[in-house]
């Protein structure tokens, strides 16, 4: 195990992506739009999307999480908990994700449980990780992200095209001391609760439970009407900035101070228009949506991966991850070393920072 007088961070990454994958002009036919319209409003080109009995949500989080276990080379029982993060789910609770990765790679010593907070949850997960102190368990957690967005997706034209860039997949990593990567500070959180049923599914749970009038009204996720897009744009680029401000000021930065922003995955509309408002380069962001889409809390994560992989990760330098839902939230991640990427295998998605 590491030392616990070491910094605490970061130590491993792994990502599960279907392998299915479904274009752009695809998604589109099925949806009723303009191919050449949709590609050019979300720039999608493909997404992963899930088909496969074994690709359910916690099939993915399964498999993400042995890649970050193997990419640290760590043995089960040094695991001391699992933290699921993810909204999608095999089944509605009280079955529990967190759990069933624990089960199925027999994690002896490790607690388990859920928080759900959209793509901001794995930002919650590493502040909860980083806090836990002595529990009388292992000192590594592993905070795990799974979404199944296909399942639930609407497929007319009556879907926002924001919507269709949806995907599915999963990401976990490692966290806990001893890491080259390190949680600079807590993640800094603001809550927008006007945001909180502007993007909803209302089927299947006691207000409208799962029956042939929810199938026959298709209330499958959808943006509520409340909102006009171009009214939803402008406020939550608006959050977004306030809350990557706001953190940075609380602990004496500034956007000076960012070299690298990672974010949840939106279609370009909304990306543009955030690197334009924090006046950043496109070389300060990291861009996965093309080929993966939003695959909700998970985005940070592969985005991360995605800037090891091309070598964007540089010593001394600090990443700034941010994501939303109906709270706004952002972490710092400072690079203490160049990164050392250890790959089990070339396809696995998965890294060592050494």
């Amino acid at each position: 195990m590491s030392d616990k007088s070491k910094n605490f961070g970061l130590l491993s990454l792994g990502v599960a992506l279907p392998e299915t994958r479904k274009s752009v002009t695809s998604i589109a036919q099925e949806a009723g739009y303009d191919p050449d319209f949709l590609q050019q409003a979300l720039e999608l080109i493909e997404k992963p999307v899930a088909t496969k009995d074994d690709e359910h949500p916690s099939d993915l989080a399964t498999q993400a999480a042995q890649k970050a276990i193997d990419a640290l080379g760590i043995s089960p029982s040094e695991i001391g908990l699992v933290i699921y993060t993810g909204l999608s789910r095999d089944y509605l609770p009280a079955w529990n994700i967190a759990i069933e990765v624990i089960r199925r790679l027999q994690l002896p010593n490790a607690m388990g449980f859920e928080l759900t907070l959209g793509c901001v949850g794995p930002l919650l997960g590493i502040q909860h990780a980083k806090n836990r102190g002595e529990d009388g368990r292992p000192p590594y957690t592993l905070v795990v992200t799974a979404e199944r967005w296909t399942h639930t997706l609407s497929k007319n034209k009556e879907t926002p095209t924001a919507v269709l860039g949806h995907a599915d997949g999963a990401a976990a990593c490692i966290v806990g001391p001893g890491s080259s990567h390190v949680v600079e500070f807590n993640p800094y959180y603001k809550v927008v609760p006007e945001f909180n049923d502007s993007v909803m599914i209302p089927a299947g749970g006691t207000k409208h439970p799962p029956s042939q009038e929810t199938i026959d009204n298709n209330m499958h996720i959808k943006v509520s009407k409340k909102w006009d897009m171009k009214g939803l744009v402008s406020r939550y680029v608006k959050a977004y900035n306030e809350v990557i401000e706001e953190s940075l000021a609380k602990y004496d930065k500034g956007l000076a101070d960012m070299t690298l922003l990672l974010t949840n995955q939106v279609p370009s509309l909304i990306r543009h228009k955030l690197i334009r408002s924090l006046k950043l380069s496109k070389q300060m962001t990291v861009n996965t949506y093309p080929y993966s889409g939003h695959v909700g809390g998970a985005d940070t994560l592969i985005g991360l991966d995605q800037a090891i992989r091309n070598g964007q990760l540089k010593k001394g330098m600090t990443v700034f991850v941010a994501s939303t839902f109906s709270a706004f939230g952002a972490l710092a991640v400072r690079s203490e070393s160049d990164s050392g990427i250890a790959i089990v295998e070339e396809s696995s998605f998965s890294q060592k920072v050494a």
